[in-house]
C-alpha cells in the first residue's frame, strides 16, 4: 500500500462515523478533555462611498465560550453529545458616524457606555447545547431565559430604557445568534466519507439583514500529524427573494456580490476545529428611497473575518 492510498484511507474511516452516528455520539465528539474553551471572533467592516469620500463602520465581536462535556445523555436524543457551555469573556467595539463603543470584560475596557452593564450580566451565563451526529450546534430554548431573570430590573442600567438595552444586547447574544455563530461546526463535516482533493458544498445564511448568501465548497487539501487541511472557497449572492431592507422613512435595496474563501485545521483525532479563519469581501451597490423616488445609488462594500481558535489545548 503506497503513503498517498493509506492517509485516504485513514482519512475515510475518520469521517465514517457521520455515517453511523444515529446510533451512537459522534467519535468525534468523544474528546478525551472534559473541558475546554473556544475564543470565536467576528470583525465586520461596512463601506459606504458618496461623492464626498468613504464612510466606514466596523464591528467586532469576540467571545470566549467555555465548553463542559454533560455525562448524562439526553433521553430523547441519544446519538447526540451533550455540553454545558458558559460565556467566559466578551469584547465588543463599534465606531461609527453614530455610536463609538469599546467593551472587554477582563480587559477592564470600558467606554462608560450603557450597554456595558448588559453584556456584564451575560458574563459566566450558562447554557447547554446539543451537537448532533453531522455536527449541528442546538441551544438550549431556555438560552433567552437570561433577559427575564437578570435583566429583570431597570435600575441597573441607571434609569435607562431596560426594553432598548435587551433589545440591543439580544442583536448580539440570543439562542439564534449564538447558534449561528457555531454553524461551521456542523459545515466542516460531508455526508458521506471523503479522501484527499474531494469536496463537498453548503449553502449559507452570510449577511441575513442585506440577503447575502454564500455558496461554500470546502476541500480536503492535505493531513499532516493528524490535522486535516480544508479549504473554503465561496461565491457570494444577492437572494433572490430578499426584498431589501427598512429604516427608519427609508427603503434600501442591494446589488451585491463577492468572495470567501478561508482554511481550517481539523483535528481528526478528537474531531475538533483547532483553528479556522475565513475572509470575506462583498461588493456591490446600495439604492436609498427616501425624497427622490428613483433612488439614490451608492457604492457599497463589506469585509469581514471569523475565527475559531481551541486556546487552551495545546
Amino acid at each position: 500500500m503506497n503513503t498517498p492510498k493509506f492517509i485516504i484511507c485513514l482519512l475515510m474511516l475518520s469521517f465514517s462515523v457521520v455515517l453511523t452516528a444515529q446510533k451512537q455520539v459522534l467519535k468525534l465528539l468523544e474528546y478525551e478533555k472534559d473541558s475546554f474553551t473556544y475564543r470565536i471572533s467576528e470583525t465586520t467592516d461596512f463601506i459606504i462611498k458618496t461623492t464626498t469620500g468613504k464612510e466606514v463602520s466596523r464591528e467586532e465581536k469576540v467571545v470566549d465560550y467555555g465548553f463542559k462535556k454533560l455525562r448524562t445523555k439526553n433521553k430523547q436524543k441519544a446519538d447526540h453529545a451533550s455540553f454545558q457551555v458558559k460565556i467566559n469573556d466578551i469584547y465588543l467595539e463599534k465606531n461609527d458616524l453614530i455610536d463609538t463603543f469599546q467593551y472587554h470584560h477582563k480587559g477592564n475596557l470600558s467606554t462608560n457606555h450603557q450597554l456595558e452593564n448588559g453584556y456584564e450580566k451575560l458574563i459566566d451565563y450558562q447554557f447547554d447545547v446539543l451537537i448532533s451526529p453531522n455536527g449541528k450546534i442546538t441551544t438550549a430554548e431556555t438560552f433567552d431565559a437570561v433577559y427575564k431573570k437578570d435583566f429583570g430590573t431597570a435600575d441597573i442600567f441607571d434609569n435607562t430604557d431596560l426594553t432598548i438595552i435587551k433589545k440591543q444586547v439580544k442583536t448580539k447574544f440570543s439562542k439564534k445568534t449564538v447558534e449561528q455563530t457555531m454553524r461551521f461546526f456542523q459545515y466542516l463535516y460531508p455526508i458521506d466519507s471523503i479522501g484527499l482533493q474531494d469536496t463537498w458544498s453548503v449553502i449559507d445564511t452570510l449577511y441575513p439583514e442585506f440577503g447575502v448568501f454564500s455558496n461554500m465548497t470546502f476541500t480536503l487539501k492535505e493531513v499532516k500529524n493528524n490535522i486535516a487541511f480544508i479549504e473554503i472557497k465561496s461565491i457570494l449572492f444577492q437572494g433572490k427573494n430578499f426584498k431589501g431592507l427598512d429604516m427608519d422613512m427609508m427603503h434600501l435595496k442591494f446589488d451585491l456580490k463577492g468572495q470567501q474563501e478561508g482554511l481550517v485545521l481539523l483535528d481528526l483525532k478528537t474531531g475538533w476545529i483547532r483553528k479556522l479563519t475565513i475572509y470575506q469581501n462583498v461588493n456591490g451597490r446600495m439604492t436609498v428611497f427616501a425624497v427622490d423616488p428613483q433612488g439614490v445609488n451608492l457604492k457599497m462594500q463589506i469585509k469581514g473575518t471569523t475565527e475559531y481558535d481551541l486556546i487552551n489545548d495545546y
